[in-house]
């Protein structure tokens, strides 16, 4: 299957054949590192409750997803410097487990590839959206147009960001 059928599916919310379909992906070389961001953040979200329960996800597919993502997040030797692998590995540790995080680690994850703008999330986030703000923008932009399970969580935290900030 190809990335442009894992995307399909993750936009239609078919958690199952879309991570089968990104891990297809994972082996070609064109788009897999979308790929493999999609299927963290895709097995990441499908290990939480209200995510899985909603999509009426078996449990068996639960384990896996919790299995899958542990060995990814170890994995792949060619991605361990990669600015977005770093960046979602470093958050999902700092959401699910309380590792540490820091904005200035994410400041230098967007400074070596400014086009992988998902730490500013993180930035914007922690600033109270007083830092990264054009960026975070530009990254609500694209997740307005992608609609995976990445980009829905990216857009959640984002908007919540905006709403509750903007408030104050």
């Amino acid at each position: 299957m190809s990335l442009e059928s894992a995307i399909d599916l993750d936009r239609r919310e078919d958690v199952v054949g879309a991570s089968q379909a990104y891990e297809e992906s994972l082996g070609k070389e064109e788009g897999s590192h979308v790929a493999l961001l999609n299927l963290l953040v895709l097995y990441w979200q499908a290990t939480d409750f209200g995510f899985s329960s909603k999509r009426g996800l078996s449990p068996e597919f639960v384990t896996h997803a919790s299995r899958r993502l542990r060995v990814l997040l170890a994995g792949n030797a060619a991605y361990r410097l990669d600015p977005g692998f770093v960046f979602w590995s470093k958050y999902i540790a700092w959401a699910d487990l309380g590792e540490s995080l820091s904005v200035e680690e994410c400041r230098r994850l967007l400074r070596a590839d400014p086009k992988q703008l998902d730490p500013a999330m993180f930035i914007f986030t922690s600033s109270h959206g007083r830092e990264c703000s054009n960026e975070a923008m530009e990254l609500l932009d694209r997740t307005a147009k992608d609609k995976t399970a990445r980009a829905r969580y990216i857009e959640s935290v984002l908007r919540s960001t905006i709403q509750v900030y903007a408030s104050k």
